[in-house]
Parts: structure tokens; sequence; C-alpha cells
């Protein structure tokens, strides 16, 4: 347990909350007969297993568990679980389809129920207050009997819904529980680049997941039969120096633009994948340049791109009908705080309006103004990026 203990505390004395994820079985909880082809830790989990191991889990974090290496002191707690990782592609969760005489029948939904009922009553055996997130699905999917399950049909299927225009339920003997749903909505493009299969998820498509969700919820194929969280666990664009990638204004502009629109759509947790670009092995193009931080040859010499301040202080004005849409996350929490905005007048920046973040950091508004117009946000202590007027 020392790695994770150190983990735990290390993200407690920084003033964050963790989120723990278990993402693999070891080779005793796989069912039997995997073939080559399955990647290990994927092959039929072992729910029962899972379920041991999220008790024990929530028990070595629940508050009240002394700390080895501090005497006298307990371990912090852990408040926020979520299992496995994009259970509809083949990579992370195996078999994703049953093969039938004519056809193919959806494995992997069934699978993960099991595999999250199971977690959801480990941890919550512990402590009710313990929070449980579904893993996050992969956006994009492939046909039938391939690799990776469309997100919008694993959703479906897992809770026990029909119909992808009009959702509707299904019979289902077991229920699925949990509290909150969470999505990968990587998008090919801008972020208001809707996907082009009806049953994939970009940013602008996550009514495929809570209109289907609604309906199992009031017929009582999700529990608890209470208000789901809709978190997005993983997002992010690559830039400079991807010579694919975005440039860093771009990105920065992208960044602001999906929170924006996946806040409007009920979203309340956003985490940007990733901290710090990815070190270019073997090359620029083949990983991950997606940081708000450019990588430097240590931690403490990476430069911060414009996306750092977009992350803490997004900002948005999204004009339409003469006026703009005024949106934007203040970096503190907890109490309100005035936001001025204002707009570029040459040299100065003059006051447009003044508006109040909520305890929730969010602040909105409307105001009258023309196209090409550079507007920010500006708090005592901190002024977002200027945003452009379309």
């Amino acid at each position: 347990w020392g790695a994770v203990d150190q983990y735990v505390r290390n993200v407690e004395a920084a003033g964050m909350q963790p989120l723990a994820i278990v993402n693999t079985a070891p080779a005793w909880a796989e069912g039997s007969h995997r073939p080559t082809r399955a990647r290990m830790g994927t092959w039929k989990p072992s729910a029962s297993a899972l379920g041991a191991f999220a008790h024990a889990l929530a028990v070595r974090y629940s508050g009240a568990h002394p700390d080895p290496l501090h005497p006298g002191a307990m371990l912090p707690a852990v408040r926020y679980w979520q299992v496995w990782n994009e259970p509809n592609i083949t990579i992370f969760l195996a078999p994703q389809w049953t093969r039938l005489k004519h056809g193919y029948a959806p494995n992997s939904p069934g699978l993960y129920r099991k595999m999250l009922n199971a977690f959801y009553e480990g941890v919550k055996s512990v402590s009710r207050q313990n929070y449980v997130v579904t893993a996050g699905t992969a956006p994009f999917g492939d046909p039938v009997g391939k690799q990776r399950m469309h997100p919008a049909q694993f959703w479906r299927s897992l809770f026990c819904v029909v119909g992808a225009t009009k959702p509707k339920s299904s019979r289902c003997r077991t229920p699925v529980y949990f509290d909150a749903v969470a999505h990968h909505p990587y998008t090919v493009g801008p972020p208001d680049h809707k996907a082009l299969h009806r049953d994939d998820i970009s940013v602008p498509d996550l009514k495929k997941i809570t209109r289907p969700l609604a309906v199992a919820v009031k017929a009582g194929t999700v529990r608890p039969r209470a208000k789901k969280g809709l978190w997005v666990t993983e997002i992010a664009w690559d830039s400079y120096p991807d010579p694919d990638g975005l440039s860093l204004s771009k990105q920065a502009t992208y960044l602001e633009s999906s929170f924006y629109r996946l806040w409007k759509q009920g979203v309340s947790v956003i985490t940007w994948y990733l901290l710090r670009d990815e070190a270019p092995d073997p090359s620029y193009a083949l990983s991950r340049q997606t940081g708000v931080y450019r990588r430097g040859s240590t931690p403490g010499r990476d430069t911060r791109k414009p996306s750092f301040k977009a992350f803490r202080f997004p900002f948005t004005a999204f004009r339409s009908a003469g006026a703009a849409q005024i949106w934007g996350l203040v970096p503190e929490s907890g109490h309100r705080l005035a936001v001025t905005i204002e707009r570029q007048s040459g040299r100065r920046w003059v006051t447009v309006t003044r508006l109040h973040s909520g305890l929730n950091r969010v602040f909105s508004g409307r105001v009258r103004i023309g196209p090409r117009v550079r507007l920010r946000a500006r708090t005592v202590h901190d002024t977002s990026l200027a945003w452009t007027t379309s």
C-alpha cells in the first residue's frame, strides 16, 4: 500500500481531493481461457474479487485507518471512486461482443454492470458518503463485432434502455448502481463539432447519455433513484510542439469553449488530460502534447502554455442576436467574487459590466456587444485570457 498511501498524502497536502481509479485486473482475477490477443488485465474481470478489493480500499482510505508512517495520525480519506477506464473498447475490457449464430450481441455492458455493482457495494459498505463514478467511455466506436463499441450503444445497454432517438426502458433483471456517469468526449475538430455517427459522443452530444439515463432512473433500472452527476474525466487537444497539433492560443480557446459547452449540458467535473506534455517518445507527433505545461527537462523547468490560464480562469463570450453570452469560472471557490468584464479600446481596457460569481465559481450574464470585440474578465487577483467575439 505504500506508494498509494503517499499519493493520497500528496494530494491532500496540495489542498485537493483525490479521485481513486481502479482499472486493471491481476491475472488471478481474470476469467479463464484469456485469448492471446486480449490485453492482460482486461479479460472478464471477477466482479466478486473487485468488490472485495473495493471494500479493502475504502477501509484503508476511510479517514480512520492509522497511518503507518506517522504514529497517532490517520491516512487521509478518499471519498471519490471510479471503477475502470473506457469499458466500451477491447484494450480495457474484453470481450466486447458475444458471437451468435447470426451476428453479435453486446457483452461488455453486462460484464461491466456486474463489476460496477460489486465495486459500488464494496465502497458503500464502508461509508454511504463514498461517491462512485462510472468509468469514462471512449468517444468513438467501430462496426458491430469489432474492437470498440459505440458509447451511446454501451450506455443504453448498461441502463437497460432501447431506442437511440426516443429512448424507453426495457426489461432488466439487475439494476446498475452509481452516483455519477462519466465520459471522454474527445472531438475531431473544434468543440462545437458533433460526432458523425449517431452513437458516438463528442462535446456537443452528451444528451445521448443524459436522455437514456433519465429514462432509466425513472424506470428504476439505474439506482439509486436520484439525480446523477455528469463528469468528463478526460478531454484535451494536442498542441505545438506536435507538428499536427493546434497553436498554443487555439488550444487555450478550445479548452475554454469546451468547458462552457460541457457546463451548459450539466457537466460538474472536468479533468483535462494532461497536466504536462509527454516526453517525445518516439516523437512529438506520436506522444501526447496536450498539457497545460510544455515539458521541460524537469517539472521545475516546465513552462506554462496559454491553456494554463484558460484552465485556471476560463472565460467565453459567444455572440448571438447582437449580444454576447458571458460565462466563466473564477479561480477561487467557496465565496462570491466580484467580476469585472472589460473590452479593449486601443491600449486601454474599459469596463463593460460587473457580475458576481456563485459559490460554485460560475459567473454569467449577457451584454450588448458587436463582433470582433476583445473582452476579458478580471477579479481583484486574476485576469482571464482575452476572448474575441465573432
